[in-house]
């Protein structure tokens, strides 16, 4: 990889010049940074930047990789949730652990439940 670097950076670079164009120059390109003020030399860098990160993007290559990447992600958190992990000896599996917490916060387990009234038949007529 380096020998051909090297190979290509020693040839030389075959300019456009004037002659050989039929539109004439209006600037000389790349610009001489060290005659340009500081302004314009910050001008030409911002642009640069920003075409510069315009050409390196690669929205369905970014976007491959970020689903890939949430893909794996929640799937180890799922198997982690649902697998059944051995503590102490006992089987333990966190998905319980959370269901319980859930159950005992909305009131659905049957010790949580404070006792309903059974219906009689006067009140079941009114």
């Amino acid at each position: 990889m380096f020998a051909t670097l090297r190979r290509l950076a020693e040839q030389p670079s075959e300019h456009f010049t004037n002659v050989e164009s039929t539109y004439p120059l209006r600037k000389v390109w790349p610009p001489d940074f060290t005659k340009l003020p500081p302004q314009s030399q910050f001008r030409f860098e911002r642009k640069y930047k920003r075409r510069l990160a315009l050409k390196a993007a690669r929205p369905r290559w970014d976007k491959a990789v970020k689903l890939t990447q949430y893909a794996s992600i929640s799937f180890v958190l799922v198997y982690m949730c649902f697998h059944e992990f051995e503590f102490y000896g006992r089987p333990y599996r966190p998905v319980d652990a959370i269901v319980e917490k859930f159950k005992s916060i909305v009131g659905t387990e049957p010790e949580s439940r404070p006792e309903q009234p059974k219906p009689t038949a006067a009140t079941a007529s009114k």
